[in-house]
């Protein structure tokens, strides 16, 4: 289900997750987007229009988030694969757009060549190349979620190192993201799937279509989203976006840095 957090009357941010992910990854941030005076809202994709599939689903998803803006400003945020989320919603929205901030970005794959040095690479290319072997795969990803969790999250964070492995060793964190991982496998396995299945789609003119401004946070150290992909992304917008760089810093590790920064700091600042 969708998370509210933040200061309840304050202007609204909308979180989309990355993929694996969940909504409730705003409550990370609850602290923060008080301080801020901002409401923070991660809208349950899964739930959104689940007959939907492309751009039906993003429109679908556009206007779940006019309906919460009521006419005013918002704020998009979008973390890893909820990066290329934010965009397809951004470029929908009638309501205007404050500012759009993109941490760890999953920018385009439409070249393909970032996918060997990423992780999760295979995954994507999969997805591309065999969505029934894809499909396959998930659900065997889910099991293994269900069946050790710890596992799976030490599989995934075995080759990290500094600020994302210290991040990766904390038990709260841990706690956190197996929840995360069971949803996201388990109950939203069908929003995870369409979400990936429309980002391995080649996207990268759409991004002359976004008018707002955009701040981009990236790790210089992030093997899932890396930096190469935040440029492709930056390079391919009308407007050249804002950009901060994180040294030492990885997938996470950025995330819980920057996500409060740009909480705090107002749209154009």
């Amino acid at each position: 289900m969708s998370e509210f957090r933040g200061a309840p009357a304050g202007p609204l941010c909308v979180y989309f997750h990355g993929c694996p992910g969940a909504p409730a990854e705003c409550a990370w941030f609850d602290d923060a987007a008080r301080e801020a005076g901002v409401r923070l809202i991660g809208i349950d994709r899964n739930a959104v229009a689940p007959g939907a599939a492309g751009g039906a689903y993003f429109d679908a998803l556009a206007a779940e988030v006019e309906r919460l803006a009521a006419g005013a400003p918002v704020r998009l945020m979008g973390f890893s694969l909820g990066a290329f989320v934010a965009v397809q919603v951004a470029i929908r929205l009638r309501t205007p757009v404050a500012v759009i901030d993109l941490v760890s970005p999953a920018g385009p794959l439409d070249s393909g060549d970032v996918l060997d040095s990423m992780a999760g690479g295979a995954v994507f290319r999969l997805a591309m190349r065999s969505p029934a072997l894809f499909r396959a795969v998930t659900w065997a990803q889910g099991v293994a979620v269900g069946l050790a969790p710890s596992a799976v999250l030490r599989g995934l964070f075995a080759s990290v190192r500094g600020a994302e492995a210290e991040r990766a060793a904390r038990p709260d964190f841990q706690a956190a993201l197996a929840r995360f991982l069971t949803w996201a496998y388990g109950p939203a396995r069908a929003g995870y799937i369409r979400d990936i299945a429309a980002y391995v789609r080649p996207w990268a003119a759409d991004l002359q279509r976004v008018s707002a401004s955009v701040r981009i946070w990236q790790g210089e150290d992030d093997g899932w989203a890396p930096p190469a992909l935040a440029a492709s992304l930056a390079a391919g917008l009308r407007e050249t976006p804002d950009v901060t760089l994180f040294s030492g810093l990885g997938h996470y590790s950025t995330l819980f840095e920057a996500a409060p920064i740009a909480l705090r700091r107002a749209p154009g600042g």
